[in-house]
């Protein structure tokens, strides 16, 4: 398996059985400023509606959650210093 790093970097991870040579690396675009938050927003909706198909919350709580304006959801973690 290959991973394309936000560096724009290849790295191989450890290839899989019979994983095909001819592996091709697609160009990925910079990151941006507003990224983080995108991704912090796709996370909040993809675990709320995860709680809600495990039965850890009902449609009420859940939908309930997504309305929340600050969630304390957050990706602060992944930060990384784009003023290059």
């Amino acid at each position: 398996m290959f991973i394309k790093t936000a560096t724009g970097d290849a790295a191989s991870v450890g290839a899989t059985a019979g994983a095909s040579a001819g592996v091709a690396f697609l160009p990925s675009r910079p990151i941006t400023p507003g990224d983080p938050d995108t991704l912090t927003e796709r996370v909040r909706m993809r675990l709320v509606r995860w709680f809600n198909r495990a039965g850890l919350l009902d449609a009420v709580a859940a939908a309930n959650m997504l309305a929340w304006e600050h969630t304390g959801f957050s990706i602060d973690a992944l930060r990384v210093n784009l003023s290059r």
